[in-house]
């Protein structure tokens, strides 16, 4: 089979895939004669019947919004489609990290805060 890639220009094999860059060119024949053309066969189509619409996207993500982690936790194991499900736990995730940073911060700066006002108002004495 002779053939240039139409990516780097390199001479073919003989099944019309490119040894420099490995593109496989479509429509180009093989060693019997026949053309190759790729198929998106009964596996992409079945992928592409359980994708999620726009408007199971928005009913998903208010569930996410209005019930943070209760929302989430329904997503991630009744949802449909496997991006939405890994949207769930990717917000899962976030959700956990955000109480953990926030309970950090407010021990930190909490005993901070009470460390001031606790200390000033030991100091403070009454003459009478």
């Amino acid at each position: 089979m002779s053939g240039k890639c139409r990516s780097c220009g390199e001479k073919l094999n003989d099944k019309g895939i490119c040894p420099v860059c490995g593109d496989i060119q479509e429509g180009v024949s093989d060693m019997t004669g026949a053309s190759y053309i790729p198929q998106q066969g009964a596996a992409y189509e079945a992928v592409q019947s359980r994708a999620t619409s726009v408007s199971g996207w928005i009913g998903w993500l208010l569930l996410c919004f209005f019930l943070p982690i209760v929302g989430c936790i329904l997503t991630a194991f009744s949802a449909p489609d496997r991006s939405v499900k890994n949207f769930a736990k990717a917000m899962l995730i976030f959700w956990f990290l955000a109480i953990v940073i926030g309970i950090l911060i407010y021990v930190a700066f909490g005993s901070m805060f009470v460390g001031l006002l606790g200390g000033a108002s030991g100091q403070v004495k009454m003459n009478m």
